[in-house]
């Protein structure tokens, strides 16, 4: 399966946004933050990296992945052989 890493382009979002839905306690806050900076240095880890600076863009962005990752050769392995079994019937081989 493959990993997205998301994230948005702007610092300090995720921070505002926790901050302002006023549900997690100060700990909490920085416990998120020290696992989203850790995070956002491992990106490299995941097979794609998304960057939401615009959320239509994104969405489509992610919508192509998604779509990209269905016709995986390993994915339609099983789909491909039976073709290419009539093919060599065809010819002869």
């Amino acid at each position: 399966m493959p990993s997205v890493f998301l994230s948005s382009r702007i610092p300090g979002v995720l921070e505002q946004r926790l901050r302002a839905r006023s549900q997690d306690k100060e700990e909490v806050i920085r416990r998120r933050l020290a696992d989203a900076a850790l995070e956002i240095r491992n990106y490299s880890l995941y097979d794609y990296v998304l960057v939401n600076s615009d959320l239509d863009l994104a969405a489509e962005t992610l919508k192509a992945i998604v779509r990209a990752e269905r016709v995986r050769r390993i994915r339609v392995e099983e789909k491909i052989q039976p073709i290419l079994a009539t093919f060599g019937q065809a010819l002869g081989v």
